[in-house]
């Protein structure tokens, strides 16, 4: 990362790593509740079964998972002192095991804080490590910088590739972007109405409502034709 303040690299770090983690601590202490717990405090519940010197201990020994858990109470403060720039640390040591979920949020910080194209490349390595071991919005972030970026068609290949993988696992914004892709011609990408109605009928059965109007009219007009 770019030389800056120690109080400016904190609050990114903070800022983009504190949503995930939240959300997964909220999910894995509904998981794990304990029964006759229930009426608890999740912190309460995460800090028991957490304890932040088994995470170090676990982390310490090379476990991914661990690695990335202690990353994410790092991030969020939750059962141990706030600290971004260890929690990075500690996201990085699990992203380069491989670890997906680990791989996936790197990726976003390192997009958001190192614009450069060194910065880039290492997001898109990070993006692909987590792709390739199934992370669904890694697919559709893989598959989007592909095609933005796309200077040849194998970019172009790869891009949708992956923006297939994401919508074939349930991702409906990818089956819509596809279907826009297609549908308009984007990104050097040879315009096709009836695999863009293909995608956007995909985006329909996944419930993706954002363009719900738009795909279903579009479905209506060219279904016929591409019978």
């Amino acid at each position: 990362m770019p030389d800056v303040s120690r109080r400016v690299r904190t609050c990114i770090l903070a800022a983009l790593l504190l949503s995930v983690a939240a959300w997964g601590t909220a999910n894995e202490a509904r998981a794990i509740a304990p029964s006759g717990l229930e009426d608890q405090s999740l912190e309460d519940i995460t800090c028991r079964r957490n304890h932040v010197i088994h995470l170090y201990q676990q982390a310490e020994d090379g476990d991914p998972q661990s690695q990335f858990e202690l990353a994410m109470a790092l991030a969020e403060g939750s059962c141990v002192e706030q600290d971004p720039e260890e929690a990075l640390h500690w996201l990085t040591r699990a992203a380069d095991t491989r670890h997906a979920s680990a791989s996936y949020h790197l990726a976003e910080i390192i997009m958001h804080h190192d614009t450069g194209s060194e910065g880039n490349a290492r997001a898109l390595n990070y993006f692909t490590m987590a792709a390739e071991q199934g992370h669904v919005m890694a697919q559709h972030r893989l598959g989007v910088l592909r095609l933005w970026n796309a200077s040849s068609e194998e970019d172009r290949h790869h891009g949708l590739y992956w923006l297939g993988a994401a919508a074939s696992s349930g991702h409906g914004f990818s089956a819509a972007s596809l279907g826009m892709i297609y549908g308009k011609g984007m990104h050097g990408v040879l315009q096709d109405t009836c695999m863009a109605l293909d995608w956007y009928s995909a985006a329909q059965e996944l419930r993706f409502h954002d363009m719900a109007d738009f795909i279903a009219e579009f479905i209506d007009v060219h279904a016929e034709a591409c019978r």
